[in-house]
């Protein structure tokens, strides 16, 4: 017999109480106005009383509650529901216990023995695992998934496999607890944990401890982002990170147990989800549990803490419908406010049953609590009809989201592709509905399309009839005038002052248009088949969710051969159906090697695969022919940003990928010399392949019916050359750190950046980017070879050196300038090196504050003396204040040697110096340098040493410097050896110290959420190495909020030892309240703007000083550029925080009694090593105090 606590059978019929109305076996009375949920006999159902009298439900029996569900009085509105834990517990049931149901109803899992805690934290919670060290490990990742599926309380308990039908409001509420100790953490995610996919929609409810990179629950042996714990548990919460604390299904142990709470293993912890959500969280989360009662007035829990009242419409399209946003015309309104100035102000929107039709009705509230968001609904209460509408639909959440902050075209009066190789739905109450992949803001702040297009259905015959004028949707966000303020309300109107705008939301994730749009809203179930909608058309694809982070759908897979001469006979797979895509990708079938190309702008698959290697095939041979694609509208204009595939090379060789060249139905190209180069091709040994001939023997025939292997990779030429084709929607990217940080890149290669955004004036660009060098994520920005003339830079002014798109010129080439900002020569079909990166390049220096987020940023120089010899020499730098007020002064910290043993001059000679260009002379010498070297520009002092561009155009020759790259000098000569003399091949990389999925500091944490809270994140204190992400403390309230704690010491856990232990001691949990805690280490990677902002404080003292200071006081000199903020004590030689050994520094490790002669003199110590007297240290003004700490901003 089962040993349970308590067994209740839904499947039949039981009671809880026999003599008590309201159960199974008694029937259910249900009030007027009342919504009963009743789980009877194995059947969920809502019953709403719309009528006046109480209304009985027989229930007892089988055939009784069947009877009811199909004959119910008209009155009672029957939902369906899902038989759970949750709606165990709305049906009145209270007491913890197992309890068998089926919670998908018909769908493929049985009944099972369910494990529903009705007592702790609101009640209502399935267990869906639980792991006591007791019953040991889990064998594998693959058994942590499932196990013992009937045994909930036993030792090894896992239904992991099954959480997708426990969702809820398209995600998840958890609640992992160490039973041990008593340690939980309740919060939801949208995406479940099981597959390889990033956390996505975050939200924490109730959160104990967020130590150890805490964001949720993740796989943790995720491919997609090659971050993992080395399959030691399935799920982990250490996000992003190799770290595996918060284990959920550990199959070795950790310091004896399981990696928990607080790097504190456990011997116990259990997992559960709320199959409804703790509260309901919009309007549709209501429609989804089976709760609502027509429109009006709900309380909603958009993070399921706080209430909030809300309009909700739910009689529009099945309903579910949040308001939103409201404005109106009227000139009598007291609250004259813009969409822009509601939105900007996080103004909210109070609305009762009384005023939802008043005009004096407005505000907005805001779209970060809505993260599963997709439709945009808009009406005019003012002047039409209540069944009248226009509805925007989009594919993920984030494009609402940009849709809200305006940043889906930018405001040049131009359309533009939606970013991200988006599109859109529009439908209106009159039946019309229409996609359209570009917007259009009239350049008063809008978005329509009417200018888009030149046909219907975008534009309409009749402005009269409002709804259906769609030539914006929303217009004029930005003016609060009575004329201008609801302009455009999913049409036009010329200023009616009757207007009474009502915008709703609502989330609806049904109908993706790719994988990409699966993938990003959270409902990645891993690699797979799936079920896409593009144009609304529903097609069945594979979806690889794991590759270069995923979201790539398949379009074709067969043998380039074939495709050749047209023939489809062996072709396994193909989809065309107008898919919409940016990026394309080749996979060798049998040999794993990838090569990604992305188009320049939105491309359609009008086309087949075959089709579209047809129209190279069909091209003139001298023509260099390319493949192009079709756009939204059919014209087959759209090319490839980097050429990687599908083109010919002006003979009759067709190249359809790096690895597979070919000219006939049985004769390939292996030779892979092109760049990318083909990786596989230096194992497959065509040498023992006898029909491969010729140089290196790449020149194979009988390329598809050879049964020949060869004595490498083990693989015939028809193996070798199997490819399938793969392409996806990759979101707008603005730097190659971006790209790096979404887990989106395919190692070093050209990409296209958009570093001012969709919604900037500048259009998205080439660049290369470094991928690899010091943990990857470089954008080039500048970059010259040897010899070659009509390079980039030459006889630039200030005006385009600032503002130029790129520049670039082929090397070792004449009249080879494109200057269009295309740069086409960055292309790889016309490098005549291996790699890409051998190009003339420059970016004008706006654009490199556009890349670093108008913040600091790493600057790293790479040099070698000739081609293909390999890096010599490189270093990266801090880059800070790089501001245009000061023409750009290159401000240089933090010189670190990658590689080579030579200091470049660009730290010493060029640091600190403005640009100068041929027409602003902002250098040191008697001379515009820039003039005396072809009119290059440089940061030069009088003049360079080590200058990227090293004299220009016309300067190949023994009298001049040569047009080449210096590391370091200036001499008249080839480079030659890895000195840095001579000139060489130079490249000027950079990396954003801000990133967007990794903050760098707690300020940037508090700009992204306003509502953060202090405690414990993570930031990313050096760039492009996200495992290495810091722990910190942030104070998120005080002074502002956004600090860093960087240092505490109470005299409670005893004196420093020495200046190694006071300048680094962490703490994964690190709190004001630690006895010892010091980052001070880290102090040189938190500089902003060149300084470094302060607050010292002595708790139990009133006493507060904030300051900045340019100098950083872990390093052995005094102070710098001191300027006060807020200081409370200034005696005691006040004037900042140094490390001045030379006064003596014996005491503590630094101090703030500032160019004191005595090293007696010690007062704000930091790090003190000894007792002051009385069991205390100096704190501020000649007061000895026991606890100090140091903050930084």
């Amino acid at each position: 017999m089962k040993n349970y606590n308590l067994i209740f059978t839904l499947l039949f019929t039981f009671s809880l109480n026999s003599n008590a109305i309201n159960t199974v076996a008694t029937g259910f009375q249900v009030a007027p106005d009342e919504i009963k949920t009743i789980v009877a006999h194995g059947l969920c159902k809502k019953v709403w009383n719309t009528s006046s009298t109480a209304e009985f439900i027989a229930t007892k029996t089988s055939p009784e509650w069947l009877n009811f569900i199909a004959n119910h009085p008209t009155e009672l509105t029957v939902r369906s529901c899902q038989a759970n834990c949750s709606n165990l517990q709305k049906m009145g049931i209270t007491t913890s216990g197992i309890y068998n149901f089926d919670f998908d109803d018909a769908g493929p899992i049985a009944p099972l023995d369910i494990y529903c805690d009705m007592t702790n934290d609101g009640g209502g919670w399935t267990k869906v695992f639980k792991h006591n060290t007791a019953g040991g490990y889990f064998s594998s990742l693959t058994d942590a998934k499932s196990k013992n599926v009937t045994a909930p309380n036993g030792n090894l308990y896992s239904i992991l496999d099954k959480m997708d039908a426990l969702k809820s409001a398209h995600g998840l509420t958890f609640r992992y607890r160490d039973t041990t100790n008593g340690n939980q953490n309740i919060w939801f995610q949208r995406s479940n944990p099981v597959y390889d996919t990033k956390v996505m929609g975050y939200r924490p409810i109730e959160i104990e401890n967020s130590s150890n990179y805490w964001a949720g629950l993740e796989n943790g042996n995720r491919l997609s982002n090659g971050r993992n714990n080395t399959n030691k548990s399935l799920l982990d919460g250490s996000v992003e990170h190799s770290n595996w604390w918060y284990s959920v299904g550990a199959t070795v142990a950790h310091s004896g147990n399981i990696p928990a709470f607080n790097s504190v293993s456990t011997d116990e912890v259990e997992l559960f989800v709320h199959t409804g959500g703790l509260k309901p969280m919009s309007c549709s989360h209501i429609v989804e549990l089976g709760d609502q009662k027509g429109d009006g007035i709900y309380t909603i829990y958009p993070d399921q803490v706080n209430a909030l009242n809300v309009y909700c419409d739910m009689t529009t399209l099945d309903g579910g419908w949040t308001l939103f946003y409201a404005n109106a015309a009227d000139p009598a309104m007291p609250v004259k406010k813009s969409f822009k100035e509601f939105r900007d102000e996080n103004y909210g929107l109070s609305v009762t049953a009384g005023n939802y039709t008043s005009p004096n009705t407005v505000g907005m509230l805001n779209a970060r609590d809505f993260p599963a968001t997709t439709q945009v609904m808009a009406k005019d209460i003012g002047n039409w009809t209540s069944d009248m509408y226009g509805v925007l639909s989009f594919n993920h959440n984030g494009i609402f989201q940009d849709f809200v902050q305006e940043k889906l075209a930018n405001s040049d009066d131009s359309c533009n592709n939606l970013p991200g190789a988006q599109n859109f739905f529009y439908e209106t109450s009159n039946g019309a509905g229409f996609y359209f992949d570009k917007a259009h803001d009239y350049g008063v702040g809008s978005f329509g399309w009417f200018d888009c297009f030149a046909s219907p259905p975008a534009q309409t015959a009749s402005a009269t009839d409002v709804e259906d004028y769609t030539r914006h949707f929303i217009y004029s966000t930005g003016d609060s005038t009575d004329t201008q303020r609801v302009r455009g309300v999913a049409g036009w109107n010329s200023g009616d002052a009757n207007v009474k705008a009502r915008y709703f939301i609502r989330d609806k994730l049904d109908r993706p248009q790719s994988c990409m749009d699966i993938l990003l809203s959270g409902e990645s179930k891993g690699s797979g088949t799936y079920t896409i909608y593009p144009r609304g058309s529903a097609i069945t694809v594979e979806c690889d969710m794991t590759t270069h982070g995923g979201g790539w759908t398949k379009v074709w897979h067969g043998y380039p051969t074939e495709a050749y001469v047209n023939s489809t006979a062996n072709e396994s797979y193909s989809r065309s159906n107008k898919i919409p895509f940016n990026e394309m990708m080749m996979k060798g079938e049998n040999t794993g090697e990838t090569v990604v190309d992305q188009t320049m702008e939105t491309a359609y698959l009008d086309d087949t695969i075959v089709g579209y290697y047809q129209s190279v095939i069909a091209q003139a041979d001298a023509a260099s022919p390319t493949v192009s694609f079709h756009d939204f509208e059919g014209n087959q204009d759209v090319k490839l940003v980097g050429g990687n595939f599908l083109r010919g090379y002006g003979n009759i060789w067709r190249y359809f990928w790096t690895c597979i060249n070919v000219s006939s139905s049985s004769n390939i190209y292996t030779g892979g010399g092109y760049a990318p180069g083909c990786k596989s091709r230096a194992t497959f040994n065509t040498a023992s392949i006898s029909t491969c001939v010729s140089t290196n023997n790449d020149y194979c025939s009988n390329a598809f019916d050879s049964t020949e292997i060869d004595s490498g990779l083990g693989l015939t030429l028809k193996q070798y050359q199997e490819t399938s084709t793969w392409v996806r929607s990759l979101p707008s990217m603005t730097s190659c750190r971006d790209i790096l940080d979404q887990n989106y890149s395919h190692g070093s290669d050209v990409y296209l950046i958009d570093p001012d955004g969709p919604e900037g004036s500048n259009p998205p660009f080439k660049t290369y980017c470094d991928m690899e060098t010091d943990g990857g994520g470089w954008t080039l920005t500048w970059s010259n070879t040897r010899e070659g003339t009509n390079k980039p830079v030459t006889n630039l002014s200030y005006s385009d050196a600032v503002n130029t798109l790129p520049r670039c010129s082929r090397p070792a080439s004449s009249n080879a300038l494109d200057s269009s900002g295309n740069c086409s020569y960055i292309s790889l079909s016309t490098m005549p090196y291996s790699d890409s990166k051998y190009v003339n390049y420059f970016l004008g220096l706006k654009h490199w504050d556009n890349i670093a987020q108008d913040d600091d940023f790493e600057l790293m120089y790479q040099w070698e003396y000739a081609y293909n010899v390999g890096i010599t020499n490189s270093y990266k730098a801090d880059i800070t204040n790089f501001n245009p007020a000061d023409n750009y002064r290159l401000t240089m910290h933090n010189y670190q040697t990658l590689l080579g043993g030579v200091i470049s001059p660009h730290s010493t000679t060029h640091n600190g110096e403005q640009l100068t260009t041929m027409d602003a002379d902002n250098d040191n010498h008697a001379s515009n340098c820039a003039t005396l070297y072809s009119n290059t520009p440089f940061w030069y002092d009088a003049c360079w040493s080590g200058n990227i561009n090293g004299g220009g155009e016309g300067s190949d020759n023994s009298t001049f410097h040569y047009n080449g790259a210096y590391y370091t000098g200036s001499a008249t000569q080839w480079g030659t050896t890895s000195n840095g003399q001579g000139a060489g091949n130079g490249w000027f990389f950079i990396r954003e110290k801000k990133s967007k999925n990794f903050p760098k500091n707690c300020q940037d944490i508090l700009e992204r959420n306003p509502d953060a809270t202090s405690g414990v994140y993570s930031i990313d204190i050096s760039p492009g190495s996200p495992d290495t992400r810091q722990m910190v403390y942030c104070d998120m309230e005080n002074d502002g909020g956004g600090w860093t704690l960087l240092f505490s010491h109470n005299i409670s856990g005893g004196y420093w030892t020495d200046a190694t232990q006071a300048n680094a001691l962490g703490n994964l949990n690190p709190n004001p309240n630690l006895a010892k805690y010091s980052l001070l280490n880290h102090i040189k990677y938190l500089r902003s703007d060149g300084k470094f902002t302060f607050k010292m404080e002595w708790p139990g003292n009133a006493n507060v000083n904030i300051w900045s200071q340019t100098t950083d006081p872990s390093i052995d000199q005094p102070v710098a550029g001191y300027q006060a903020i807020s200081v409370d004590s200034t005696g005691s030689y006040w004037g900042g925080l140094e490390r001045n050994c030379t006064a003596g520094c014996t005491s503590s490790f630094a101090d703030g009694s500032v160019g004191a002669s005595s090293g007696s003199t010690w007062w704000y110590a930091i790090g003190s090593y000894a007792d002051y007297g009385g069991g205390s240290m100096p704190g501020p003004s000649m007061t000895p105090v026991p606890h100090v700490l140091l903050w930084i901003k």
